[in-house]
């Protein structure tokens, strides 16, 4: 009884703290305003072909730098495949693309990942860059059976070195055992402790995708990933919620030991949309990343009728420079034609 008694004083705490960020810090990060209706990054069809979305950002050296996924064809290889480009900006509002994109391809034939890469999440740990990407071999098979997280290190952010699968998805009857994507880093310098957010979907309505979650894996080099023994750290919500069939995509800051996190929830019926297409901006806070309380008044963000913007992988950072966070997202997800002739570019 008294075990119970303490558990409950612990918990009541907890939320009574986090109610205290939500009512001191909430309007920042639950408040935002479009910069521009232009994209800030984007392809040029005159030159090349390709959609661009997931991006991950952080700020290093004063730099605000950005990894990000492309689908497309190149002159020597017609088939669409999804590779991992580079940009970086100033001011985090005009950026420049950097000459030899991409900076990952795909693999080598036979090798596991080497049809697909996209979802990056980028890490700086004071050594090295760190970047853990979702990769498949059998992506063109049509399903979802062979996807893991992989990790490339690199000493500028553009050379890669391929270290190969970190993390796996579960067993077939398990949350995360049909596909796991969408890689969130921290990184803890005073233990030297790692921590991962994934999302990761269920066989629940296999071969289709099912239910949609978001977990936690922890290392302490960044290369063995052991996955938290309570995963999900965040489940779906009740229906009719926004986000009643996934919760996807976390991205994280940490600020004086809170953590604060936005994601994409997707609900199983939006009358102006409706399933994966009604993807919103959810917003969450913790103060040790396992246990997380949703903001009230989620959503947080969401497409306008007529706004073609779809709200999946974005990157969020605090920027100094000029007191803002700031969040890159995709639009017009998955909107493109193929060329007439792949691999060709007028």
């Amino acid at each position: 009884m008294r075990i119970k008694k303490i558990s409950l004083v612990f918990i009541l705490c907890f939320t009574f703290a986090l109610l205290l960020v939500f009512s001191n810090y909430s309007n920042a990060q639950t408040e935002w305003t479009y910069f521009s209706e232009e994209p800030i990054l984007a392809m040029d069809p005159l030159v090349s072909w390709g959609a661009y979305g997931q991006p991950t950002v952080l700020i290093h050296n004063d730099t605000i730098k950005m990894w990000y996924a492309v689908a497309e064809t190149t002159p020597t290889d017609p088939v669409v495949r999804g590779r991992i480009h580079y940009a970086w900006s100033l001011d985090g509002y005009t950026w420049n693309k950097h000459p030899n994109n991409p900076v990952l391809d795909v693999g080598e034939p036979e090798q596991w990942d080497a049809e697909w890469l996209d979802t990056p999440g980028i890490l700086w740990d004071g050594t090295e860059f760190k970047l853990y990407y979702y990769a498949d071999s059998l992506y063109y098979a049509g399903h979802q059976d062979n996807t893991a997280i992989g990790l490339a290190t690199s000493p500028d952010g553009i050379n890669w070195t391929r270290q190969g699968k970190v993390l796996e998805m579960g067993a077939p009857d398990e949350w995360d055992g049909h596909h796991i994507e969408l890689p969130a880093l921290y990184y803890d310098s005073e233990i030297g402790l790692y921590a991962m957010l994934y999302t990761g979907s269920d066989r629940s309505n296999y071969p289709l995708t099912g239910f949609i979650k978001i977990g936690l894996a922890i290392s302490f080099d960044g290369y063995e990933w052991t996955k938290w023994p309570t995963n999900p750290v965040m489940d779906v919500g009740i229906p009719p919620a926004f986000n009643d069939i996934g919760v996807a995509g976390p991205a994280i800051v940490e600020t004086d030991g809170i953590f604060e996190m936005w994601y994409s929830g997707i609900q199983a019926f939006a009358p102006e949309i409706s399933s994966y297409d009604s993807l919103k901006v959810g917003y969450a806070v913790s103060l040790n990343g396992t246990s997380w309380i949703q903001y009230p008044g989620n959503p947080v963000m969401q497409a306008t009728p007529g706004d073609s913007t779809v709200f999946w992988a974005f990157g969020v950072v605090w920027d100094d420079s000029d007191e803002l966070y700031k969040m890159y997202f995709e639009s017009h997800h998955w909107q493109y034609e193929e060329p007439t002739q792949p691999g060709v570019f007028n």
